[in-house]
């Protein structure tokens, strides 16, 4: 990979972990003691507490990947495929109905995005308009997210 795409790829990737990072899921309030996670009764309060708490620890795992990007790209995709499958598995926990549409669209964005990073890596030229756009989504799921948790 040229050192331009290195460099593109490092900012795009930069600002979805970023956005993810810091604002997806903050909840704004935490759970109420005693949520009940049944469908018809999680508060949304509870529903975003999940997805915050089930992504923060990956975070730092992201940030820390992104530090190699340019001398290890699998270490990035690495982070944000651990970021991902830590989303998905708190989403599972999600019942909220609010919650879960808008999680599950964000949790979407994040697969199409890592599908579209190893497209790119490795590649001496390539073309990462489609990578542009799945970045760009993954930043508006996880603004839709962090409205709807504040």
């Amino acid at each position: 990979m040229s050192t331009l795409s290195r460099t593109a790829l490092t900012t795009i990737l930069a600002g979805a972990a970023l956005t993810v990072a810091l604002t997806g899921c903050t909840s704004g309030s935490p759970a109420p003691a005693g949520s009940s996670t049944a469908a018809s009764t999680q508060s949304k309060a509870a529903a975003c507490k999940s997805l915050e708490t089930s992504v923060s620890a990956s975070t730092t795992e992201l940030a820390s990947s992104f530090g190699a990007i340019a001398t290890n790209p699998d270490k990035a995709i690495t982070g944000l495929q651990s970021v991902a499958d830590a989303f998905d598995s708190g989403l599972k926990k999600v019942s909220n109905a609010e919650v879960k549409k808008a999680g599950t669209a964000a949790d979407d964005s994040i697969k199409e995005m890592i599908v579209q990073v190893k497209a790119v890596i490795g590649k001496t030229s390539a073309d990462t308009t489609k990578l542009k756009i799945a970045v760009t989504d993954v930043q508006a799921q996880f603004t839709s997210i962090g409205k709807i948790c504040s």
